[in-house]
């Protein structure tokens, strides 16, 4: 057996190293000549992060000349060798002569004969010297290539000369063997980079939004795109365009670009058959045939079926002298330490300077001259150090702290049953908290005492104030904070607005207040109505209520020029919420028709004037971007900081990626990123939540170490945050965590299952699938084939590859999907419960349905109400 396994061993030991996984992403977004582009430079940002988690070494260029281009491509093509993964990524212009597909640089000329624009251009495969071509020469196994171009024309043809096959845009590619190029759009179309619902914070392009999550969610490559192909063709009709992404396969079976991939039906078998840590232990030992390997093997599993073979084999075979030991890893890093800090004293008395011996002392408390250098900074460097940085969960904490402050204060100050009512809801853990629970066990059971009119309308506009004031309303009472739109509680404010309104029918500040909390109570038409009310005696934050609702179509069709003439009249009142939308209308949102940058600049500094927060959060976003100012990251940083002391939770969420990225010229810090991030998660930020929620999964620096540690139980905790909150993503995920007993959760497949549906609720196509799958095999204990054929229904209607399957129902579900299609109107065959060409084309004619009847509509538009914690009507 022994010389079995050495042979085993030998032959494992001449297998090649392993191939190397490498990738090019190049985003061109501002072109000299050409229509510059909105989105290239941030979805290469998301492939390339993408790409790394993946395990490829990432090359990422950004608005590369022709020279530029050069480069980049032939010194990734000279990385390249026998057996690698190519990846190439390229978003920007592209053209095609028709039969060559041209990348373009950012130089290219507007015009010019064909062998000009060659010049600036490089092919993607021509047969000789293409990118393509040039990754299979030098021996790429795999050679993937995504290209988020438009596939229309990009050129003006030189004035009096003839076509040159200028007309045409990117064409169809036939790529060399073991190549998979994917086009985010058909043939002749335009790759849409926005969407006119998109809002300001948008990152990707339409296609890349769906790619993206999908490139390490798991799937095969084909399944993939496959995916993004359907969302992004239903994304695109929706605005009445068309845009089909199309890839062209030359690889040999299904593509797998992480460790191991499947088709989500295989998945869910794989996952049953996994053999036990312990039988792969014991395969390994067996193949190593080495003592350590049994001995690992034995220390992990002394109670596995194999564990008295193993005790034999080492009892037999392990008995020579054992190795030295290793050096004990605590005197190894002790006398790293000393080194350093003999290094760092050194280097401080070079140098002479305080910030030399700071560093030293910082590092080196226990080491032998750490006196002397706290000698000389004590006589030597006196200088007052800079404040520490306010804590962005203090800051939360002591906001709160303050408004449930001047809430009691009001309470007391009005001395009214509904005031301590209102403090007590929402302050329930503050200092006063009993005091006032006490007043309204005592003095709030007997109807108060009647007041006149004029004194009760008093009280009734006070109260509606205190319930429904919007924190963003310039003309609201000094002394209240206001209600943040989430935390209105819709009952008692519309009661008491309502009151008030009886009362006061002529105030617009009552009238405001209660459209305020009609539309947060999904009321939109009634709402419309009482801000026209309101905004008809001019009231400033009516009016920007009103350009909201003409800007999302919130009651019909979306009327740009109607927003823009409500967000001018209320920003000339002096609405810093109404100058912050219009100066987001102005630089792009409102079309390129309306584009006004210098409107945009104007508007934007008079909001920041006013210590907006949502402004200061924009101008981070404008000089991150570059897209009304010259780009400048420590400008970013300082506005998003601004906003973030303001309590804004998406600048909070945006300073968390800053500090965790530490590039641009700031500095890398972990744990105040994760301070951010708690304080967004905790404002009910679900995008924070689920970073939050990866973070503690999948590991979090630790500083000065270069090792990442999880936290299970934290990690569990804010998926749970997100899930409730709404995020699909975070719910598929935590279904997968119950069925497999993960992050310390259990196997708990009726979890699983809650989870998976409420996904599917949200007509996330992995919910609909999974929670189909359990009501038709009914391993929770409960079979529901009606369930089963709603959601499989439901699935093949939205895309799912299901009229496809080879798969068997079971009768009763296939019954069920028979009965359900026939009642739509797409099934005319028997009740059989035998599934044939009939019920799949049933279930294709489903699909084709829906997307027909779902055509972009603004009339029957459906407003998501739940914002996710980033959204204010500031």
């Amino acid at each position: 057996m022994r010389a079995f396994f050495s042979a085993l061993f030998l032959l494992a030991a001449a297998q090649p190293v392993l191939a190397a996984k490498l990738a090019l992403v190049i985003g061109n977004s501002e072109y000299t000549h050409l229509e510059d582009l909105r989105n290239p430079v941030t979805d290469g940002e998301g492939y390339r992060d993408a790409l790394t988690e993946l395990g490829y070494e990432v090359s990422f260029h950004t608005d590369l000349d022709r020279f530029g281009m050069e480069d980049a491509i032939i010194d990734f093509a000279d990385r390249i060798r026998d057996g690698d993964e190519a990846f190439v990524v390229f978003s920007g212009h592209g053209w095609s002569d028709g039969s060559v597909n041209y990348l373009l640089a950012t130089d290219s000329p507007l015009s010019g004969s064909e062998r000009k624009l060659k010049r600036y251009s490089f092919a993607l495969k021509n047969g000789y010297d293409g990118l393509l071509d040039e990754l299979a020469i030098q021996g790429a196994r795999l050679q993937v290539a995504v290209v988020d171009a438009c596939r229309d024309n990009p050129f003006k043809p030189p004035e009096g000369a003839k076509s040159l096959g200028l007309g045409r845009g990117l064409s169809r590619v036939q790529p060399p063997e073991g190549a998979f190029v994917i086009f985010s759009a058909g043939a002749g179309q335009v790759a849409l980079d926005r969407l006119p619902s998109d809002k300001a914070e948008e990152r990707f392009s339409v296609f890349t939004r769906n790619f993206l999550p999908l490139l390490n969610s798991g799937l095969t490559l084909e399944d993939a795109v496959s995916v993004a192909q359907t969302q992004t063709a239903e994304l695109a009709a929706q605005v009445g365009h068309r845009q089909s992404p199309s890839y062209y396969d030359e690889t040999l079976g299904k593509t797998c670009l992480a460790e191991d991939c499947h088709d989500l039906i295989e998945l869910a078998a794989l996952n049953a058959a996994k053999p036990s840590q312990c039988d792969l232990l014991y395969e390994e030992a067996k193949t190593l045939d080495g003592c350590f390997a049994f001995e690992s093997y034995l220390a992990n599993c002394g109670d596995h079926a194999f564990a008295s073979i193993a005790e034999s084999y080492v009892a037999r075979q392990c008995t020579q002298v054992e190795a030295e030991p290793e050096p004990d890893p605590e005197e190894l890093a002790r006398i790293a330490k000393v080194q350093r800090c003999d290094a760092l004293y050194q280097e401080a008395k070079e140098l002479g300077a305080c910030f030399a011996y700071e560093t030293y002392t910082k590092d080196c408390a226990d080491h032998a001259f750490f006196g002397m250098a706290q000698g000389y900074l004590d006589q030597q460097c006196k200088a007052p150090e800079p404040e520490p940085q306010p804590d962005p969960v203090e800051l939360a904490r002591l906001a709160e702290a303050q408004r449930c402050d001047a809430l009691y204060q009001e309470a007391k100050d009005v001395g009214a049953c509904f005031a301590y009512e209102s403090y007590a809801a929402s302050c329930e853990t503050h200092a006063f908290a009993s005091i006032a629970q006490g007043f309204l066990d005592r003095e709030c059971r007997a109807p108060e005492v009647a007041l006149d009119s004029e004194a009760q309308a008093l009280v009734d506009i006070r109260r509606c104030d205190t319930l429904a004031a919007s924190p963003f309303d310039p003309a609201r009472p000094e002394d209240l904070p206001g209600v943040d739109f989430e935390d209105l509680q819709t009952e008692a404010a519309l009661a008491a607005c309502q009151t008030a309104n009886v009362r006061a029918p002529d105030n617009p500040r009552v009238s405001f207040s209660l459209a305020r909390v009609l539309e947060a109570s999904g009321d939109f038409t009634e709402a419309k109505a009482f801000y026209s009310i309101a905004a008809s005696k001019g009231y400033a934050a009516a009016q920007t209520a009103l350009g909201r609702f003409a800007r999302d179509g919130r009651t019909g069709a979306k009327d740009i020029a109607e927003a823009l003439r409500q967000f001018e009249s209320a920003a000339a009142l002096g609405d810093p919420a109404a100058m912050t939308m219009l100066a987001l209308l102005y630089e792009g949102d409102a079309g390129l028709a309306r584009q006004d940058y210098a409107k945009a600049m104007d508007q934007i500094s008079r909001a920041a004037e006013l210590n907006h927060a949502r402004a200061f959060r924009e101008l981070g976003r404008i000089y991150s971007k570059g897209t009304l100012y010259q780009k400048d990251p420590i400008k970013s940083f300082e506005y998003y900081q601004r906003a973030a002391d303001l309590g804004d939770p998406r600048a909070r969420y945006e300073m968390g990626l800053i500090l965790l990225r530490g590039d641009d010229g700031i500095e890398k810090d972990v744990q105040q990123a994760l301070a951010y991030f708690q304080a967004a998660a905790d404002e009910g930020n679900v995008t924070a939540q689920q970073r939050l929620a990866s973070l503690f999964h999948y590991g979090v620096e630790v500083p000065g170490t270069g090792r990442k540690e999880s936290d299970p139980k934290k990690a569990l905790h804010w998926y749970e945050e997100a899930a409730i909150n709404g995020s699909p993503n975070a719910q598929v995920t935590l279904a997968r965590i119950f069925e497999a007993g993960s992050l310390g959760a259990p196997r708990d497949l009726a979890e699983a299952l809650k989870y998976y549906e409420m996904a599917a609720e949200q007509d996330f196509l992995q919910g609909l699938e999974q929670a189909a799958e359990y009501y038709e095999n009914g391993e929770t204990g409960v079979t529901d084939p009606k369930k089963a054929a709603r959601y499989w229904i439901r699935a093949a209607e939205l895309g799912s590859k299901i009229p496809t399957w080879t798969r068997g129902w079971s009768r009763a579900t296939a019954l069920e999907l028979q009965r359900q299609l026939k009642a739509k109107g797409h099934y005319k065959g028997a009740i059989d419960g035998a599934v044939g060409p009939g019920t799949r084309k049933a279930l294709k004619d489903a699909y084709d349905e829906f997307h027909r009847l779902h055509r972009y509509d603004p009339a029957r538009e459906v407003i998501a109400y739940a914002n996710f914690g980033w959204d204010c009507q500031c």
